[in-house]
């Protein structure tokens, strides 16, 4: 049973990292001529997120309660197949009577239908969920989502240089989203997108990263009590792992 469980880790590692592995099968036989660049980053960032209400303008649950356009820190661990990401908004960054929290992790894979030496394209297909909770204060309303998604969209990779890469992947996506005691649910349009300038072996054997993250999600959850588009526009850095 522990052999059949190990098979089983090792084949979906397989699946869901085939960048990481096959720069391992790469490797194999050059360790004397170049070291393999991790493709594991750790990021923080900082940017300006807004919840806008796009129900009933009649609703008093709506834009003045649970709305907020203010700044958020961002904190990731992103590998290949792999990236797990939270948003925080509280009062250090800006919030007035506020809490913003958002727990993402997305498993994903890249299928590419052009790769040259120094250009990559093709498709990434991902699975998303999140929990989304927004909370104000000063009054027991709340805005508390596990959401679960599907999308699929575009990305290129760029080599310029042996030390330097650009990237870039967008991923649109439709899913079902759920209040945590499971009375209010409804769907979920989103958009994510990504560009990665990343200066490759820099310091002893380090890569960083310089990026922006575009988060966007539409809810359209009971009625229209909990419709809003959450957005998020993030500056990250990264190092290699």
């Amino acid at each position: 049973m522990k052999r059949n469980l190990l098979l089983t880790i090792v084949s979906f590692i397989f699946i869901l990292s085939p960048s990481f592995v096959l720069a391992q099968m790469f490797s194999v036989g050059e360790t004397t001529q170049q070291r393999v660049i991790s493709n594991s980053f750790i990021r923080f960032g900082y940017g300006p997120a807004t919840f806008e209400y796009t129900g009933n303008d009649l609703n008093p649950s709506g834009t003045e309660i649970l709305a907020f356009d203010n700044n958020a820190f961002f904190v990731s661990l992103e590998t290949p197949g792999v990236n797990l990401s939270l948003i925080l908004g509280n009062e250090l960054s800006g919030f007035d009577e506020k809490n913003y929290f958002d727990l993402s992790f997305t498993l994903s894979n890249k299928f590419a239908l052009v790769r040259e030496r120094s250009v990559i394209m093709g498709l990434p297909i991902q699975l998303h969920s999140s929990i989304t909770n927004i909370n104000n204060d000063q009054t027991e309303e709340n805005f508390n989502q596990v959401n679960f998604g599907v999308g699929g969209g575009g990305f290129i990779d760029l080599k310029l240089g042996n030390r330097i890469s650009f990237t870039n992947e967008l991923v649109p996506g439709y899913g079902f989203s759920n209040s945590s005691g499971g009375f209010f649910g409804g769907s979920f349009f989103y958009v994510v997108g990504k560009s990665r300038i990343n200066f490759n072996n820099i310091i002893l054997g380090r890569s960083f990263s310089l990026g922006y993250d575009f988060n966007y999600r539409s809810f359209d959850i009971d009625d229209e009590l909990y419709d809003f588009d959450l957005k998020s526009h993030l500056l990250t850095i990264g190092i290699s792992l």
